[in-house]
């Protein structure tokens, strides 16, 4: 019970600690573009979350049985299954790189309303196989009950995240919000790589 409690007060305290670097981060934005370039950055991640919703279908949840399972009573087959789970979910992100990629003039005109805004989906939908790799690793921390190391991949992607936003969006505008989606994911997969390694 006092385990679980612990694991409880680490995941809200991880929480709010994401939480507040995007009100930060929101805050910066709205000072650079103003709040349609908020908005904007609001589009581009409900995007980017749907697209690596619908990749996974949320399989990451049975992946997460059966390493927990591996974890309690048998070591020996957990290397495989965590490599099965990565090979998969790989399979699954290249299967959405080549649907997605050919289709961004359709994407952005559905999610953004404009087809000519396509450029700005592309590095939304290239970050994605990175985010499902990130959720695949996490899943590993979570089966081991590894909550600390769990929730420190989110708050220190966050953390390392927030101030690549300032020039990225200084230079390029709404562009580097783009650019900032996709730096993010490949800098959340290597923190959810590292801590994971470390397990």
């Amino acid at each position: 019970m006092k385990r679980l409690l612990k694991a409880i007060l680490v995941m809200m305290t991880s929480q709010v600690a994401v939480a507040s670097v995007g009100i930060v981060r929101n805050k910066l934005l709205a000072v650079l573009l103003g709040p349609a370039g908020v908005g904007f950055f609001a589009q581009l991640q409900v995007l980017q979350g749907f697209l690596q919703y619908a990749a996974t279908m949320g399989m990451q949840q049975g992946a997460l049985k059966y390493m927990a399972v591996d974890r309690a009573r048998n070591q020996d087959q957990l290397p495989t299954t965590v490599s099965t789970a990565s090979k998969t979910f790989a399979a699954f992100s290249v299967l959405l790189l080549a649907i997605c990629l050919p289709l961004a003039k359709p994407i952005a005109s559905w999610s953004l309303g404009d087809a000519s805004l396509y450029l700005f989906v592309i590095p939304v939908i290239a970050g994605v196989p990175f985010l499902i790799q990130t959720e695949l690793w996490q899943t590993y921390l979570r089966s081991g009950f590894e909550m600390k190391r769990y929730s420190a991949t989110m708050v220190t992607t966050a953390v390392v995240g927030l101030p690549l936003v300032v020039p990225l969006v200084f230079i390029w505008k709404q562009a580097g919000l783009a650019a900032h989606l996709l730096i993010v994911a490949v800098i959340g997969y290597i923190i959810a790589r590292l801590y994971a390694n470390r397990s």
